[in-house]
């Protein structure tokens, strides 16, 4: 791994960049990111998520189980992000099944809010209601805000009122 680091630095100077070469620096950063030794912000990564995401899926495949466990673990941050993002700006375009189902799979419970969320808003009540059970304590009224026809916005200042 060292060695493609090292091959694909050297090369950053090219302006093609393979894929390869994106792939084990994004996810090298991303990693260091999280452990504090490199500042990078979610919005960094949700501009490369399209590139960023198939290569950690690939990553984590191709992995021992400790850097799967790793990458798995930035893929549903990461994940959560773009989703969360799409979700507060009312962005249709950006919410990807491929997203979801990455989601889907998590043990956390904020990620799970998410993916309730985002199936509320579209007005999949059964997939909604099943993640809202075993989300977050306030997912349930986010879930039955979003099937009454409120926006995500409406859904979010409430929430956020009435946790003042």
């Amino acid at each position: 791994m060292r060695k493609n680091v090292a091959q694909a630095l050297a090369r950053m100077g090219k302006k093609n960049v393979t894929m390869d070469e994106i792939t084990v620096i994004d996810v090298l950063s991303i990693i260091e990111s999280l452990k504090g030794k490199v500042k990078r912000t979610d919005k960094d990564f949700v501009k490369v998520s399209d590139k960023l995401i198939p290569a950690l899926v690939e990553f984590a495949n191709a992995s021992n189980w400790y850097w799967q466990s790793q990458t798995n673990k930035i893929l549903e941050r990461l994940t959560n992000r773009i989703l969360w993002d799409a979700y507060e700006n009312n962005d249709v375009k950006k919410i990807s099944q491929k997203y979801l189902k990455i989601l889907e799979k998590s043990n956390d419970k904020s990620y799970l809010d998410t993916v309730a969320a985002i199936y509320a808003w579209q007005k999949n009540e059964e997939k909604a209601y099943h993640y809202s059970s075993i989300a977050l304590d306030e997912t349930p009224k986010r879930i039955r805000l979003l099937l009454r026809g409120k926006t995500p916005q409406q859904v979010e200042k409430e929430i956020k009122n009435e946790n003042k």
